[in-house]
């Protein structure tokens, strides 16, 4: 009776310390899983907000640097301020879009709050630069619209900005708030889980030897648990390794962005001064023909102004015999042509037919494609009238050589001596 008895109590201590093992295991990996997902769950979130507000920085900082640029330039015209409303519309709106985005995710009340403080602000700092644009747009107005900008524009500009800061930074901190508080949860459930673990085999010390097989297996167990734990750490730090690097990485392209766009700024304006000021006649038009860019140049050799040719097609300057010419250039730039070169007659604005050299290259957009074409003029109306009177000296000469009435003879000078 007493060997019955003790084998039930080894079957039954067995049974619970199997029990207790597979409830550790599975506690411990229920609970790293909900830790994981919970985790997961809660950095998507806050990285997508925080995605979203670096975008809408990028989109006011452009807006800012528009207004600079705008503000510091050289106005000649009405026409060189038209192009800034358009394009800080169009990031207003994508501004707008974001922030809705965002409050459609905000939770928080602090994130409300943050997100009313900026609604706060932007409404403000809006209204400057619309008062800027409106001062350059009359006359003698740049010297106040630069004072206004320094006095008020500017810090509401960057209240703005800093209010956006502010809702990044807060859900950087949320992000580290939300690992940390995960990562002492974890730590906890897992000096529970060891807890557990060290009872179990302080139990299997006082089983009998022929259950050794049994509480071996039961090792291998809690091992393969273990494993299992370590698996979803490494997991887990993996993905949130991969977030901060994505992070990095999102900040650097929109700093690189931000350079190469300042780099082609600065072309476009050199490029632009140098056209403006050359002695040439340049002309730029679409490939029906519609002339979009008129110089100084094309001023001084035509007659006609900017304002008056802007918009308007190339035959106002080709004579009715010459219409053919655009469509034929056009022809040979889309065979590959680097350079369209021709001798032709153009008509001044007062009627009168000029002899010009012209150089026609391809306008060619961002995909490669071409949409047009630049041509450099060059009056050859003087050349032209000194190459005919040579050719009718030429003749002249020639004429009389041949008409001679007496001999004309040329000796080289040894045959003279």
């Amino acid at each position: 009776m007493r060997k019955d008895s003790t084998g039930l109590k080894v079957e039954i201590a067995f049974g619970c310390l199997v029990a207790l093992l597979i409830g550790v295991g599975w506690l411990g990996l229920s609970r790293m899983g909900q830790i994981n997902a919970s985790l997961n769950e809660i950095l998507n979130e806050q990285v997508v907000k925080s995605q979203l507000a670096h975008q809408v920085l990028y989109y006011a900082n452009s807006n800012y640097r528009m207004t600079t640029t705008l503000v510091l330039m050289k106005h000649k015209d009405s026409s060189d301020i038209e192009w800034f409303p358009p394009q800080r519309a169009e990031n207003r709106e994508k501004i707008a879009q974001t922030a809705k985005k965002i409050r459609e995710l905000a939770g928080s009340s602090k994130e409300k709050e943050l997100l009313n403080k900026i609604e706060e602000v932007g409404v403000p700092a809006g209204k400057s630069v619309s008062d800027i644009v409106d001062l350059l747009r009359q006359t003698g107005k740049e010297n106040e619209a630069k004072a206004f900008m320094t006095e008020k524009a500017i810090p509401l500009m960057n209240q703005y900005r800093d209010a956006w800061n502010a809702f990044v930074s807060y859900e950087e901190g949320q992000i580290a708030e939300a690992k940390a508080r995960n990562d002492a949860n974890y730590a906890a459930t897992r000096r529970i889980s060891i807890s557990l673990v060290l009872l179990a085999i302080t139990m299997a010390i006082g089983i009998a030897a022929f259950v050794a097989a049994r509480l071996s297996r039961d090792i291998k167990d809690r091992e393969l648990n273990k494993s299992a734990i370590r698996k979803l750490n490494e997991d887990l730090e993996k993905k949130v390794n991969e977030r901060t690097e994505e992070l990095v990485r999102t900040v650097e392209s929109l700093n690189c962005e931000v350079i190469e766009r300042k780099a082609r700024e600065e072309d476009l304006r050199r490029l632009a001064a140098i056209v403006e000021c050359s002695d040439d006649a340049i002309i730029a038009a679409t490939f029906d023909g519609v002339i979009t860019d008129w110089n100084y140049g094309a001023e001084r050799l035509l007659g006609f102004s900017r304002n008056e040719m802007i918009g308007k097609s190339v035959r106002l300057i080709t004579p009715p015999e010459c219409h053919n010419e655009p469509l034929e250039s056009q022809a040979r730039l889309l065979k590959g042509e680097s350079v369209v070169r021709l001798e032709t007659v153009r008509v001044t604005k007062d009627g009168k037919p000029i002899d010009v050299a012209i150089a026609i290259s391809p306008i060619i957009d961002e995909e490669g494609r071409i949409i047009g074409g630049s041509a450099i003029l060059r009056d050859t109306t003087e050349r032209k009238f000194m190459l005919d009177a040579l050719q009718r000296s030429e003749a002249s000469f020639r004429s009389f050589v041949e008409h001679a009435p007496f001999g004309i003879l040329r000796t080289t000078l040894d045959c003279a001596s």
